[in-house]
């Protein structure tokens, strides 16, 4: 998979913030550029989108209301099973 180079592990919720939103966009574009050279594909594209979108707004919320360590490493697995499905979703297209 192109851009999933995994999120990385990191201690700072900032940082992870940043790179969730980095993977997001990456995803998002790819979906545009699908969209762009295989108009057929529209509607699978943007329902992909949408999830995507829904999936960070959701995530960000996670990790801003997580207290520990420990919340914060499951929220972040959730995050990289996740981000990993959408990214072999916009392969397959």
């Amino acid at each position: 998979s192109y851009f999933c180079s995994q999120i990385q592990v990191m201690a700072s919720k900032r940082k992870f913030k940043k790179q969730l939103n980095k993977v997001i966009f990456d995803v998002v574009e790819e979906c545009f550029v699908v969209q762009i050279h295989e108009p057929e594909m529209g509607e699978t594209t943007k329902k992909l989108v949408t999830e995507v979108v829904l999936f960070r707004n959701e995530m960000k919320q996670k990790i801003n209301s997580t207290i520990g360590r420990k919340d914060f490493k499951t929220v972040r697995t959730a995050a990289q099973k996740s981000i990993n499905g959408f990214v072999e979703r916009v392969n397959a297209l």
